[in-house]
């Protein structure tokens, strides 16, 4: 990622989540983070395609889908001016594509933003993560087993409302992202994933420097997308130990189990196949 109005690449990434708010079909609420990606991106043009990744179970069953964005001014963002941007069930059934393997979808939102930044004659201050930021398997192989890693989204619903900012929160892989867990494209984290944590992008993230497997240390910043927060591990009563998708209200929690901060991250890898499928859809 190039750094953009002298941000450091983790203020970036505040501008690349958004808060997502579903209305579901039987009353309840449905909270959850999403991630904006620059699928398609053509450098002689320099059009792309830009969608909001999140899991697929987050807006299940919903009618309508709120995202907030904050204000662009010259440029720059506006922290404390945000905007929801309101998608019914029959605009968003039209812009989205669904990962046929693995809990994630991605709805494209380019045409949708444009229509509504010209209609009201404001602008939206988005960073997308370009695909660039998805590590090749020569870059998972040198990552070390234990990595820091760091999750950007909205646990409990919590941000920084008033400026329109998510959560960033920080942990370790608890299995090593080169490899697929119990043969699914997906790995282990150590970080406490909570409610509204579901569709949170992972990150490795230095700046400064860091080192590789061989004890090399390296100056300059590293950012690697590894992929998209969607399950974790809960004990129950009779310490059994059992898997579910991260719930996006609190009710699952008090009548499961307690959380043991184990996550399941499904791997950026996967992101080539929605491009793909936007790309075949073209909406």
């Amino acid at each position: 990622m190039e750094r953009i109005n002298n941000f450091s690449l983790s203020e970036q990434l505040a501008y690349s989540t958004v808060r997502l708010i579903c209305e579901l079909d039987n009353g309840g609420t449905s909270i959850g983070t999403g991630y904006v990606m620059q699928f398609l991106h053509n450098k002689e043009n320099n059009s792309c395609k830009n969608v909001v990744i999140t899991n697929q179970h987050v807006i299940e069953n919903s009618n309508k889908i709120t995202m907030f964005f904050n204000i662009n001014e010259n440029g720059k963002p506006v922290d404390t001016e945000k905007r929801g941007i309101v998608i019914p069930k029959e605009t968003y059934q039209q812009l989205i594509v669904k990962h046929p393997e693995v809990d994630l979808c991605a709805i494209d939102i380019t045409s949708m933003i444009l229509a509504w930044q010209n209609m009201y004659k404001t602008n939206l201050y988005i960073l997308p993560i370009p695909m660039e930021a998805i590590p090749t398997q020569n870059d998972l192989e040198d990552l070390k087993q234990i990595e820091d890693i760091v999750m950007v989204g909205y646990p409990i619903g919590l941000m920084d409302d008033y400026n329109n900012k998510p959560i960033f929160r920080k942990g370790i892989t608890a299995t090593h992202p080169k490899f697929n867990y119990n043969n699914k494209k997906e790995f282990l984290i150590d970080i406490a994933c909570f409610h509204g944590s579901s569709g949170s992008p992972v990150f490795v993230l230095n700046e400064g420097s860091y080192s590789d497997k061989f004890c090399n240390v390296h100056i300059g910043g590293r950012i690697m997308l590894l992929g998209t927060v969607y399950q974790n591990r809960i004990e129950s009563t009779n310490g059994e130990i059992r898997v579910m998708n991260i719930p996006t209200s609190s009710i699952p929690y008090t009548v499961t189990g307690i959380p043991i901060n184990i996550g399941a991250v499904i791997k950026s890898e996967t992101l080539y196949d929605l491009e793909n499928m936007i790309k075949n859809k073209q909406v």
